[in-house]
């Protein structure tokens, strides 16, 4: 049984009061004279056990929502404990940089590395192994990956992301020529990526990659990155002067921000609920008694996912209007939830046949299908491909769907 969204707001501000509280003692005991030490001690002590009671109530409903999303039984004893298992990571190697370091740099690697073989650029990971005890016992986590190096010309030799993540990419089918929408970049692991399929040089073709970050803090971020990863005259040549990736920070959900029917395609990384960030803040949070990290968290209720796909639905139909006909465009998120997930796509199909009616747009969309044999890990959904943890090999959560425009048809 889900809780009410009273309940869990009322939950969420009295932990808030609970954490300033605790925040006001702490100072007051610092300050304060030694005889009124332990009275303040008790207190802050109490304030905590309260902070933990309220924690443990909010957490309760996060995990009732999900479960009856799930079902019980794959939510407590399957999915739950991969969310909170230790984040898999694979090294997408960058064929901008020499990479004649690499094995130098990953001989420390504790573990047997292999390739991700379901993806057509480049990327390492430490292979899963099953306990001498047979399938039935839990795999080893694996070990992280050093930090990576930087080559001669300043280049770093690779990128360390979720493998799901780099699938989605594929699903593009990016080309030479190609020119790119990336419509929430930061920070920046995915356009990397893209750039592996999109420059790969000995072509006449001009590619154009155009990353998009509405946030400042997060478009620094995001130009770093390029940086770091890419030749300087891809990132500091503009567009008219060959292949380029430029960087903007428009709100991608306003009308006529992009040019209209200009990209072959688009991809709308978007922001989301982020579930398996919160519950790992949390599991920090218990360890370590510190719970001013839960900032994040305490803004989550019920109804959070809504409100998120509210803003995701007007992302893919600004995408669309950009998109060229004929083109394609990849949504997705690493959300659990369905609103965020199907249900935007459902959202999407939904406004374009109101706008249909009202002769406000004259293009259309479809969904395309994927099939199991393209994307090894992974479930199909309604409307597309869902990598969770528990049944992918650790990797995940990344939901992603793929849509391609069409011509309005002359009966509709």
């Amino acid at each position: 049984m889900t809780a009410q969204p009273i309940f869990v707001d009322q939950a969420v501000d009295k932990l808030a009061e609970d954490l300033a509280l605790s925040e006001l003692d702490s100072a007051t005991t610092d300050s304060s004279p030694s005889g009124s030490s332990s009275s303040k001690s008790k207190a802050g002590a109490k304030a905590k056990s309260k902070q933990y009671e309220r924690l443990q109530a909010l957490k309760n409903t996060f995990y009732e929502q999900y479960a009856s999303q799930y079902g019980h039984d794959r939510w407590y004893n399957s999915l739950l404990p991969a969310l909170l298992a230790q984040t898999r990571y694979s090294a997408l190697i960058n064929r901008f940089a020499d990479s004649s370091l690499l094995p130098e740099v990953l001989g420390s690697v504790q573990g047997d590395l292999e390739r991700v073989d379901y993806v057509s650029v480049p990327c390492l990971t430490v292979k899963t192994t099953v306990p001498e005890g047979g399938a039935t016992e839990k795999k080893k986590e694996p070990l992280p990956f050093p930090s990576p190096s930087k080559d001669m010309n300043n280049l770093t030799n690779y990128y360390l992301l979720d493998a799901a993540s780099v699938l989605a990419t594929e699903a593009l089918d990016i080309e030479p020529g190609h020119v790119v929408l990336d419509m929430c970049s930061a920070p920046g692991g995915k356009s990397v990526a893209l750039c592996q399929r999109l420059f790969t040089g000995g072509t006449k073709q001009t590619s154009i990659l155009h990353c998009n970050e509405i946030s400042p803090e997060r478009r620094k971020r995001l130009r770093n990155v390029l940086k770091d990863y890419l030749p300087a005259p891809l990132v500091e040549i503009s567009p008219q002067g060959g292949e380029s990736v430029k960087v903007t920070g428009f709100d991608a959900t306003k009308s006529h921000t992009f040019v209209p029917e200009f990209y072959d395609r688009v991809m709308i990384d978007a922001p989301c609920s982020s579930e398996r960030h919160l519950l790992h803040d949390i599991s920090k949070a218990e360890e370590s008694g510190n719970f001013t990290i839960l900032d994040e968290f305490l803004k989550w209720t019920p109804g959070h996912s809504k409100t998120m796909a509210a803003r995701q639905v007007q992302l893919v139909l600004r995408g669309l209007e950009a998109l060229c006909y004929g083109g394609t465009l990849l949504y997705a998120t690493c959300s659990l939830s369905d609103v965020e997930n199907d249900g935007v796509i459902a959202q999407v199909l939904k406004e374009l046949k109101k706008r249909q009616k009202k002769g406000k747009d004259t293009f259309a969309c479809e969904v395309l299908k994927f099939k199991k044999k393209r994307f090894p890990i992974g479930e199909k959904t309604k409307y597309g491909w869902i990598c969770l943890p528990d049944m992918s090999d650790g990797w995940g959560p990344l939901f992603f769907a793929v849509l391609s425009k069409t011509e309005l048809d002359e009966d509709e």
